[in-house]
């Protein structure tokens, strides 16, 4: 996988806000609120890698899952569920250390993955298909130096090159985004964060879990015995279903207003 491109592993464990003690932080991330008190946010990332175009220092982040995760999910990410890999963005573009010039991207990376059964005379010892691959978003214009080798699906990244020699082939199924709406996406994260901090702080915890088509929090939730929500009384908030393309298109149309 490091060979198909130009980056390295530079550095893992990164911290950036308050870090555990002993350990160095990046810098932090500080928004600000409507209320103008400032929300700080904390975390950790589990590898960076650095590759040097024309002089300049540019990472691509990887969060390592234990299992494999599917692609990155656009109604999540927009209703705040899952922000996980923009956050991480942000907290190394605005790291007070110099770590890079620009952000890729950042993916999620399985590191342990289920071995299959086959008959013996039907295994095929040069099965080309890469069971790591890394799934998640990233500026196109550096589809090449993630992976220089792809000609149509690439077997380590989540993004497909079309007969034009595009990176953006099949633009609403995989992780590529133009470069302008990769800045737009990054641009959306922290009015996101603000508006999601924003509510918390002002008190506002009423039980009312999300329901996402099929998916909801309830089933995994530690406090249902004390939380009283029944589904059978209360109401679900229920939140629509979107694509890529979907998503864009109202990030952009925040963006205007």
């Amino acid at each position: 996988m490091i060979r198909a491109g130009a980056f390295r592993p530079a550095m893992s464990e990164i911290w950036f806000g308050k870090p555990k003690k002993g350990t160095d932080s990046i810098g932090e991330i500080a928004l600000a609120l409507a209320d103008g008190r400032e929300f700080l946010l904390n975390g950790r990332i589990d590898r960076l890698d650095i590759a040097k175009i024309d002089g300049q220092k540019v990472a691509i982040i990887f969060d390592y899952k234990k299992r494999f995760k599917k692609s990155f999910n656009w109604s999540e990410f927009y209703h705040g569920l899952d922000i996980q890999l923009a956050v991480y963005m942000m907290a190394v573009a605005n790291a007070a250390k110099n770590i890079a010039s620009d952000i890729a991207g950042a993916f999620y990376l399985p590191i342990e993955v289920e071995p299959q059964s086959a008959a013996v005379s039907k295994s095929d010892v040069n099965n080309s298909k890469f069971a790591r691959k890394a799934r998640g978003i990233f500026n196109g214009d550096y589809a090449s130096i993630l992976d220089g080798s792809a000609s149509q699906n690439s077997i380590f990244y989540n993004f497909y090159v079309n007969k034009e020699g595009s990176p953006y082939g099949s633009y609403s199924r995989f992780g590529s985004l133009r470069p302008d709406d990769f800045n737009a996406f990054m641009n959306f994260v922290s009015t996101r964060i603000i508006d999601l901090a924003g509510r918390i702080t002002s008190g506002e915890i009423t039980a009312f879990p999300y329901r996402l088509g099929t998916d909801s929090p309830c089933s995994q939730c530690e406090y249902r015995p004390v939380c009283r929500f029944d589904w059978q009384i209360n109401k679900y908030n229920l939140l629509d279903r979107f694509n890529k393309e979907q998503v864009l298109e109202l990030i952009k149309a925040n963006e205007s207003k």
